[in-house]
């Protein structure tokens, strides 16, 4: 196998991995990619292995977005199953940052919640409107107590044993609880519902808003 890695693709320097990409994106700007076309794979690929892969994916992802951003810079940006849109840093994954030890954990809490935040949404088509700035455009479904802090008091109050092993969701390629830890994750979701209170925020209010920050305990 090669040094560096995307998907099936294998590559022997960060620079090469940065110029294929640009390669391919580049002869097909303009374009919506969806399932069906070869590249959705690799494009997958890329959002797989990004730090920040389930602020990305969020509900999952329905087609990706190939075009110039404001600075005239070749851009990906994905289609999400509900309806938003966000970018993603193609070149940024070329850098092969390591994930976080606790990714397939966050993410498969995630996903176990996700069905609330569709609910919070289907309830509230009506009043999506930006509770910051009054936008109605690229509507996120935001926790106003920081979901990290919610899923790190639930971690540090539950009995449970906390699972180290998942597996994987064959729409999303998300990182979900065995059918075993089922509940943990039923606890989880309910713990969830009863101590998360969302809001609608757009797509900018929500990612200039402050990250939390986790204060240590004696």
């Amino acid at each position: 196998m090669s040094k560096y890695q995307i998907g099936e693709i294998g590559f022997k320097t960060k620079t090469e991995a940065v110029n294929y990409t640009r390669n391919i994106l580049k002869n097909n700007l303009g374009r919506i990619i969806t399932k069906n076309d070869k590249l959705f794979n690799y494009l997958l690929c890329m959002v797989e292995m990004h730090t920040d892969r389930d602020e990305k994916v969020g509900a999952g992802i329905d087609s990706f977005i190939i075009k110039l951003n404001n600075y005239n810079n070749i851009a990906l940006y994905i289609n999400r199953i509900d309806n938003t849109k966000i970018d993603i840093s193609w070149k940024y994954v070329c850098q092969f940052k390591p994930r976080n030890s606790n990714h397939n954990l966050i993410s498969a809490l995630r996903n176990s919640i996700n069905y609330q935040i569709c609910e919070y949404r289907s309830k509230n088509s009506d009043k999506l409107i930006c509770e910051l700035c009054q936008s109605k455009n690229n509507i996120h479904i935001d926790h106003i107590i920081h979901f990290q802090k919610i899923r790190e008091d639930f971690i540090n109050s539950t009995r449970l044993t906390i699972p180290e092993k998942f597996d994987d969701c064959p729409n999303t390629h998300q990182a979900v609880f065995k059918y075993k830890d089922l509940e943990f994750r039923k606890q989880w979701a309910k713990y969830h519902k009863e101590n998360a209170t969302l809001r609608p925020l757009c797509r900018d209010c929500n990612l200039s808003r402050p990250k939390y920050k986790h204060i240590k305990t004696i």
